[in-house]
């Protein structure tokens, strides 16, 4: 991803594009080459930021003093731990635990990483110049990307992300481990009862933070899959509650490139009926998926969500919607697979459902963890790395 930091109206630089001097300030007006940082991220959820020459952003000692960019190769100096403010804005604390910080009080407002709190001058917002996660259409039977590429979809059950969101905890842990075992998206509910009660109308402002969380994701490198109705019938069981829920979810979502909607997880005990509601304009959509190895709504939208058998052999060959002769049409993605860990603890047998997953557009890795929102364990770990290695196999 390349971003540019954005500080009391002024974009970071790495003057001369980075070099030896390494000198960076904060007091240019508009985006260039110079301003424009490649993040990347490192294995224990830092990350590091390159200028468009090649040079790493550096805190001198760890912190506590200059900040230049001109080191060639990544250390703990060059790592940065990204703290989440309001809306777009983030803190970057260096090594040492000192923040990156625009010296407003220099007549060049020069950076360094000599504060040890969080104020205005430590407080950037980030502007994406270019995305992990470009906007993503139907051609046919298959996801392309707004680059032309193919998409595959790497999913990862993450029911309650928002909630805990909403709950105030820090779910960037969370989006760290999940891209780091491979994954490009997470399933994500907007609403349930038997997991957890997560009741939209108990989260006064929940619709206010529904596009930020989506960010939130996008900086992360993630899409999104969030499913509008699960467990409706204890929630809102009206239909015009339903409709006016959907329709405020889609306004907040429509515009945002890394946003799947599904309309309901397994319709017929969810409380919604399918037949009753339109496609939402300006999204890549699913009508909603069956009970288990159940036809999924119908007629279908954009793309199709499937749940598969968790039965030996079913609960991996069912991943590839060859195997379960569903007729051609738009994308199909087996939304819920063998839970790792429960159904099924040989990783080997996830690295198939990886191989035959890749066959069509992909799937969703499912465990326990992922449909409590929490670490995972190491079983589920081994399953998911298993997964989307094969996923990833030619």
């Amino acid at each position: 991803m390349k971003i540019a930091l954005q500080v009391q109206g002024k974009y970071v630089v790495a003057e001369n594009g980075g070099d030896a001097a390494g000198i960076v300030h904060a007091n240019r007006t508009a985006i260039g080459p110079w301003e424009t940082w490649t993040l990347e991220r490192q294995p224990d959820g830092r990350v590091a930021l390159k200028s468009v020459n090649g040079r790493y952003l550096s805190a001198e000692g760890g912190g506590g003093g200059d900040v230049h960019a001109n080191r060639t190769a990544v250390g703990p100096w060059e790592l940065w731990r990204i703290g989440e403010q309001s809306g777009a804005a983030i803190s970057l604390q260096s090594d040492n635990g000192h923040f990156l910080s625009a010296r407003f009080d220099t007549p060049d407002v020069v950076v360094n990483a000599t504060r040890d709190s969080v104020g205005p001058w430590e407080t950037f917002t980030v502007v994406v110049v270019e995305s992990d996660t470009p906007a993503v259409h139907v051609e046919g039977s298959s996801f392309v990307d707004a680059n032309g590429r193919r998409w595959i979809w790497r999913g990862c059950t993450d029911f309650l992300l928002f909630k805990r969101l909403l709950d105030g905890e820090d779910i960037s842990p969370l989006l760290n481990e999940r891209a780091g075992i491979g994954a490009n998206l997470v399933r994500v509910f907007s609403m349930c009862e038997n997991i957890a009660r997560f009741h939209p109308q108990d989260y006064p402002p929940y619709y206010d933070r529904l596009g930020p969380f989506v960010d939130l994701l996008a900086r992360n490198s993630l899409y999104v899959e969030l499913t509008v109705f699960a467990d409706a019938q204890f929630i809102m069981s009206s239909s015009a509650e339903q409709h006016q829920h959907l329709a405020r979810v889609a306004d907040t979502l429509r515009g945002k490139s890394n946003v799947f909607l599904e309309l309901a997880n397994e319709f017929a005990k969810n409380g919604v009926d399918p037949r009753l509601f339109d496609k939402p304009d300006g999204l890549v959509c699913s009508r909603g998926s069956g009970l288990t190895d159940a036809p999924p709504a119908q007629p279908p939208w954009d793309y199709i969500t499937f749940h598969a058998r968790r039965d030996i052999p079913k609960a991996w060959n069912d991943v590839n919607p060859d195997n379960v002769r569903w007729p051609p049409g738009p994308p199909w993605i087996t939304d819920e697979m063998m839970k790792a860990g429960v159904d099924v603890s040989d990783a080997a047998r996830f690295y198939q459902a990886g191989v035959f997953a890749g066959l069509a557009n992909g799937a969703t890795f499912h465990s326990q963890e992922g449909v409590e929102s929490r670490s995972f364990g190491p079983t589920a770990r081994d399953c998911g790395v298993a997964f989307f290695r094969g996923l990833s196999t030619p």
